[in-house]
């Protein structure tokens, strides 16, 4: 569907909206929130402070919104001469619904957070939840208040991990310059990246633009495209990534080293985080360090997951509409953006991305190099289990997978095998050496792929997805995919169905294998004319499933998001009453807050 700017559609869609205006967050960037950590002078709660805590739910939910209308009129106003479509007209009510203009108090509290965003709490029906809330509607019609939802806990943890951060900034009571700087690192470390508004550069630059195209593979590939993960020296501590470097200077003035991304935005699939640098927040000045360049000699639990921070978490405004992306991809049924991503590249890309992680962990030796010292951080990311290969996988030796425990309390079954309890997810030198370690590329993502193919085809086959989708698109690479596009479009214009088809969603310009052009052909054959709406149980398809459609593993929880602060709950549109919004609220989303990362 394209919509003509012309029109009271689109008048009434986008009205007030500057279209060209780039998305600017409301919250401070990361550079201030270090710079207001690294001045005691600062009242975080101050009417003139660069960051007020008073106003971190308000801007948080807003800048959620705003940003989901910037993502909507990239796909529905496209900027290529051709349009790539993918929003189809029964998505309509939805689309309005999100676009109405809804204010947020700016003194926002953490139930107001819920409130607005439509997410039910405290007992409350997710159907009475969203009722009030026109945002709340639209997202639950295209399946995204699973994402949403999950933003709302992480809305407040950030507020919450905001004043914390400057409560302890406060015990410190530091007065040189260094120390305040290293104090407020170990609450908010460095990006490691250059620019100092790295989120919205993100948004502007990577995340909208793609969201014009039919290939939305970098949104959910890699920040780093390298083959074997580094480190670098920063103020305060260290960071690896498998990243280009570039020189910079550190807040002191001093040369430092920066990374380069050269991949994509980072959204991992299946994890609902950034993957990006990992920083160890530990003084170089510290003793066990000292120790270390000293003797050359690194203890299993030099340090643990305390001081170990994916700086991709600080990227918050990224993260949550990159989350929203990645469900219109993959949850919303019929959804023509599932074909916007080549599901073998990202296996590719994810599958080096951790085992070059691993495979620096477990290679070197321990010489007296930094890397060495800190690569057991990497463990943290990419995940590391001692296993064994048997049958053509790798095998855990406790089944366990390395996002359920690392918050766990310590005990006896709460880390991994032959790890200290204080070390959580870092894996310490000598463990390393002890065997095989497997990845959550092979544990988890591996699987969370699969799965999105399997979608792929699984709707081609038992949709009419295969008159809106463009054969250029993504997933298309794939030559089964391809072909059986092709099959399944010459079998439509056979089939009884096809007069469900809405033509204003068949896109111009797309050839069937005999060379003529899909939609000219679809109106010969009387599609466009007079054709009756479906009722609720009755689903146009070319052949009739005899399955269900294969549904993907539940994402983990978001940075900062707080455990038990939402209840896990049944999805919204299988309770009574729940709210419909024309033909697409079938497939309306879900809240899922379950397996901690």
């Amino acid at each position: 569907m394209l919509i003509d700017s012309t029109s009271e559609e689109f008048k009434k869609l986008f009205a007030g909206m500057d279209l060209h205006a780039a998305f600017q967050s409301r919250l401070p960037s990361h550079d201030l929130i270090v710079a207001s950590l690294s001045d005691p002078s600062i009242d975080p709660y101050g009417t003139e402070s660069p960051v007020n805590l008073n106003l971190v739910n308000f801007q948080n939910v807003t800048d959620l919104k705003v940003g989901t209308k910037h993502m909507l009129k990239q796909i529905v106003l496209p900027g290529q001469d051709d349009g790539t479509f993918g929003f189809l007209k029964s998505s309509t009510a939805a689309l309005e619904n999100i676009m109405l203009f809804e204010s947020v108090p700016e003194l926002l509290t953490n139930d107001g957070v819920f409130e607005k965003l439509g997410v039910a709490t405290g007992g409350k029906k997710p159907a009475d939840a969203i009722k009030g809330v026109a945002y709340a509607v639209g997202m639950s019609a295209l399946s995204a208040m699973g994402p949403v939802g999950a933003a709302a806990a992480a809305i407040i943890g950030f507020g919450i991990a905001l004043a914390n951060a400057f409560k302890s900034i406060k015990r410190k009571n530091a007065e040189e310059e260094e120390q305040k700087i290293l104090n407020a690192y170990a609450e908010f470390p460095p990006l490691s990246e250059p620019g100092s508004d790295l989120d919205n550069h993100e948004i502007n630059t990577r995340l909208l633009p793609t969201l014009q195209t039919g290939d939305w593979t970098s949104i959910f590939s890699p920040r780093f495209s390298g083959s074997s993960w580094t480190g670098i020296p920063r103020l305060g501590g260290f960071a690896l990534a498998p990243g280009e470097k570039t020189g910079g200077v550190n807040p002191l003035g001093a040369p430092e080293e920066r990374f380069v991304p050269t991949g994509g935005v980072g959204f991992w699939p299946g994890e609902n985080r950034i993957a990006s640098i990992l920083q160890v927040k530990l003084d170089p000045r510290a003793k066990l360090v000292r120790d270390y360049h000293s003797s050359g000699f690194a203890p299993n639990n030099a340090f643990s997951q305390g001081v170990v921070q994916d700086v991709g978490d600080f990227l918050v405004s990224t993260t949550k509409l990159a989350a929203i992306a990645w469900s219109w991809v993959t949850e919303l049924d019929d959804s023509p953006h599932l074909y916007k991503v080549d599901v073998g590249a990202l296996h590719e890309r994810w599958a080096n991305y951790c085992r070059s992680g691993i495979e620096l962990v477990t290679n070197g030796d321990l010489a007296k190099v930094d890397v060495n010292f800190y690569k057991g951080a990497i463990a943290c990311s990419v995940g590391s289990w001692q296993c064994w290969y048997e049958e053509g996988r790798y095998k855990n030796v406790n089944n366990r997978v390395y996002g359920w425990d690392m918050l766990k309390k310590a005990g006896p079954n709460a880390f991994h095998p032959n790890r200290e309890k204080g070390q959580g997810c870092v894996i310490g030198p000598f463990d390393a050496k002890s065997g095989c370690l497997s990845n959550i590329y092979d544990e988890k993502t591996k699987l969370v792929l699969d799965e999105v193919y399997n979608r792929q085809r699984w709707f081609l086959r038992h949709s009419l997805l295969c008159a809106y989708v463009r054969r250029s698109w993504a997933a298309f690479r794939d030559p089964g995919l391809r072909s059986l596009l092709d099959e399944m479009r010459m079998l439509l214009l056979e089939h009884h169905d096809r007069r469900y088809v809405v033509l204003e969603d068949v896109p111009d310009g797309e050839k069937l294998p005999n060379g003529l052009d899909l939609r000219g052909e679809l109106i010969k054959r009387g599609v466009g004319k007079g054709a009756g709406r479906l009722a609720f149980a009755a689903r146009p398809a070319i052949r009739r499933p005899k399955d269900q459609a294969p549904t993907l593993p539940p994402s983990s929880a978001m940075p900062f998001e707080l455990a038990g602060s939402v209840p896990s709950i049944t999805p919204w549109w299988k309770h009574q009453g729940a709210v419909a919004v024309g033909l697409c609220a079938l497939v309306g989303g879900g809240l899922y807050l379950v397996n901690r990362r």
